[in-house]
């Protein structure tokens, strides 16, 4: 998504480099507690429901649609995780030309991400 420039006021003095950094900051700030508080609570209605479950079926006894809930967990990705691959892609597009790789190996991203 590409903004108008004319939309987009900085402060006075402000760099176009201490505004990215800025917003990339605020979301990884927002973000952050935002996935860490939804997969907390997912967490927590996944025991409820399991030790309900038990409580009626008796213990062990296999509690369904536990799959579904754990594929809702997100994966927790914050921008300044990203900066680095980002960084080492703009390079090898600064330096590839046209020829698409220009004697580089692609970039593949491999990210730590915590659930």
């Amino acid at each position: 998504m590409t903004v108008n420039q004319s939309y987009i006021e900085f402060f006075e003095g402000q760099t176009t480099e201490s505004f990215y950094k800025d917003a990339i900051m605020r979301y990884d700030r927002a973000e952050l507690p935002r996935l860490c508080q939804w997969n907390s609570r997912l967490a927590v209605y996944i025991v409820q429901r399991r030790i309900y479950h038990w409580t009626k079926n008796g213990y062990p006894s296999m509690v369904s649609g536990e799959d579904e809930l754990r594929a809702m967990f997100e994966e927790v990705v914050l921008c300044s995780d990203l900066l680095p691959f980002y960084a080492l892609l703009a390079q090898q597009i600064k330096d590839d030309g046209d020829d698409g790789l220009g004697g580089h190996e692609r970039v593949t991203a491999a990210f730590t991400v915590s659930l």
